[in-house]
């Protein structure tokens, strides 16, 4: 299987991360590669999931076993092996494959579990998982880096159409219908197509 997948070029490409970490025997552990047990954190926080003796792969891949990606509970129990793992607030998926998140908890104490599951989102059984309980000891403002356009309001922005036409228009003109004016490139082009 490994083979296959590397003369298809599935390991290391943009946008897919694969993970082998002794893909030999041995047990199937999963495990939070930056928190410990009673961590203290600043929310967000980075989080790094790891996994020995599996292999870490997009959800599309299928259901293969000993393959699968990681889901974190946040303050629940673990999930059931007999179901897929909801998706929520609660149960966060990463079936991109993907092994770091960010985490935004309020401050307090909150219980962590990485579970891993396979490519339909059903938890192994029996299942491969780590729980850890961390503090979130302050909950820092993350700067908004997104532009948000605030909607024009319509009656200000007619009142500010009017008022530059009436000011542009001769004196004594009607500026209620008054019309913008177009470029003069925009008129001779229009002149030319109509000759």
């Amino acid at each position: 299987m490994i083979a296959k997948r590397l003369a298809l070029g599935l390991f290391g490409t943009a946008g897919t991360l694969l993970v082998l970490s002794g893909c030999g025997g041995g047990d199937k552990k999963v495990y939070f590669g930056n928190l410990t047990d009673g961590a203290n954190v600043e929310s967000p926080f980075k989080v790094e999931m790891k996994a020995e003796n599996l292999i870490v792969e997009p959800a599309t891949m299928g259901v293969n076993q000993g393959h699968g990606h990681f889901h974190i509970i946040v303050d629940a129990p673990l999930a059931s092996p007999s179901e897929p793992m909801p998706k929520d607030a609660i149960h966060h998926h990463y079936g991109d494959g993907q092994t770091e998140t960010t985490l935004d908890l309020p401050v307090g104490q909150h219980t962590l579990i990485l579970q891993f599951a396979k490519g339909d989102h059903v938890p192994y059984d029996p299942p491969i998982y780590q729980q850890v309980t961390v503090n979130v000891t302050k909950q820092n403002v993350v700067a908004d880096t997104t532009a948000h356009a605030k909607p024009a309001d319509s009656t200000a922005a007619k009142a500010d159409t009017t008022a530059k036409a009436a000011a542009s228009a001769p004196a004594g003109a009607d500026t209620a219908k008054a019309k913008p004016k177009a470029p003069k490139a925009a008129t001779k082009a229009a002149k030319k197509k109509t000759k």
